[in-house]
């Protein structure tokens, strides 16, 4: 059997007890032999974890293989000799060193090194977590604020959505009812008022001939149509003024008091008192002498059946009603009055 070659040796036990680190064989050296040009490696190789050799992706070791200042250049003399026994003996830059990853290091291991670094880092990650809290408090309080803002208006809803719409139905209903009640309790005016005829209550006195006044009462009856009120309707009064038509002269004037009319009412007669009183500087005015000759036909028995022969009058009818502000005026103009008697 063949003896090894010499620098197997080294990874061997020596006679002494003395241990040394395996280090299997690199596929890629060459096998030197007695023969060959190579001559046997005699130096041993220890193998440094922190060791980069010639790796140009190789991060720079932490920390030193050793510590303080000794530490530090020894172990760059390790690299030196290794470097320059790598190129000895033909090594290329990118062998590996070592086999199993999973074996036991040569190099002592520091784990109370870290210590500040891992507990800076604990705090920064608390610090970070803090403040994304405080960044999300908001947020949260402002989503809990609309979601209780929601609850209630669902409650809101939920309770008073049936009693609302009761509410906006009755009050459609009130709105209904009032309307119908105003249709039929608001007083209209009446649709017409026509002349009845005429009276005397007091006649003219014609004792004087020379008289350039006149002065009588007369009593005019007017017709009221109130067909078109549901109720009845309650009058302050009605003013009625008399105007001579043929000279548009006011003769006199007359009033009635409250009074009230049932609704749906046709024809209805309301007599009304006038005052004539009427005086002219000349025995000649026209005014004057319509008025005498109307005086003279009501007392002639014969002159005062003739329907054509009358007086021309004109009125003016005011109307109050209760509840109303404003007044309304009629205009009454027949064409020939029989002179009142």
């Amino acid at each position: 059997m063949s003896q090894p070659p010499a620098r197997y040796n080294e990874y061997l036990p020596s006679e002494k007890g003395a241990h040394r680190p395996m280090q299997p064989m690199d596929p890629y050296e060459p096998m030197h032999t007695t023969t060959g040009m190579a001559q046997p490696h005699t130096q041993p190789i220890n193998f440094d974890p922190y060791d980069d050799g010639d790796d140009p992706y190789s991060v720079p070791a932490r920390y030193p293989a050793g510590g303080g200042g000794g530490g530090a250049s020894s172990n760059n003399d390790q690299h030196s000799k290794r470097h320059s026994g790598s190129q000895q003996d033909g090594y290329p830059p990118y062998s590996p060193q070592s086999s199993d990853p999973f074996g036991a290091s040569s190099e002592p291991m520091y784990f109370d090194d870290d210590k500040e670094g891992a507990n800076g880092l604990l705090a920064d990650n608390m610090v970070a977590m803090d403040m994304m809290e405080q960044y999300e408090s908001p947020q949260k309080r402002q989503k809990d604020q609309l979601s209780e803002m929601q609850q209630r208006k669902r409650k809101k809803r939920g309770c008073g959505g049936l009693q609302t719409r009761w509410m906006v139905f009755a009050a459609f209903v009130l709105i209904i009812l009032i309307a119908l009640a105003w249709f039929f309790v608001w007083p209209r005016w009446p649709n017409s008022i026509l002349f009845q005829n005429a009276g005397i209550i007091t006649p003219y006195d014609s004792s004087d001939p020379e008289s350039k006044i006149y002065e009588a009462v007369w009593q005019i009856n007017l017709t009221v149509d109130n067909s078109e009120n549901f109720v009845p309707t309650h009058f302050k009064e009605f003013h009625l003024k008399l105007y001579d038509g043929s000279t548009n002269v006011k003769i006199g004037e007359g009033r009635t008091g409250s009074f009230m009319i049932p609704g749906k009412t046709r024809d209805k007669i309301i007599p009304i008192t006038v005052d004539v009183q009427y005086s002219a500087s000349d025995a000649g005015d026209p005014t004057l002498k319509n008025l005498f000759y109307c005086s003279s036909l009501a007392q002639n028995e014969t002159a005062s059946q003739d329907t054509q022969l009358g007086i021309n009058l004109l009125m003016y009818l005011e109307e109050s009603i209760q509840g109303i502000a404003w007044k309304e005026t009629a205009t009454i103009h027949p064409s020939i009055v029989a002179c009142p008697k």
